[in-house]
């Protein structure tokens, strides 16, 4: 009995450690972000079109920063700034 309960601890001990290699890696991927991966420029109305499978899908009020008001989104706009592009 006390063979079997050291080989479960030791099978938990493993894939908790391996659990917690894994948070670490995501976490370090999410924040670091080393293969640059956010800037491959999704826009909201791609991610629809790539999803629906269709280019005719329109999208009419995209809150492109949220904390941005629509008047603060359209000024940048005029000054040639796009809101996606800024960093929250």
């Amino acid at each position: 009995m006390k063979v079997l309960l050291k080989m479960l601890n030791a099978i938990f001990v493993i894939f908790g450690v391996l659990f917690l290699v894994l948070v670490i890696a995501v976490s370090y991927f999410w924040v670091a972000d080393p293969y640059n991966l956010r800037s491959l420029g999704l826009s909201p109305a791609s991610v629809v079109n790539s999803l629906t499978g269709s280019s005719k899908v329109e999208i009419d009020n995209i809150d492109k920063n949220p904390l941005l008001t629509e008047e603060q989104e359209a000024q940048l706009e005029s000054f040639g700034i796009n809101p996606l592009t800024l960093v929250l």
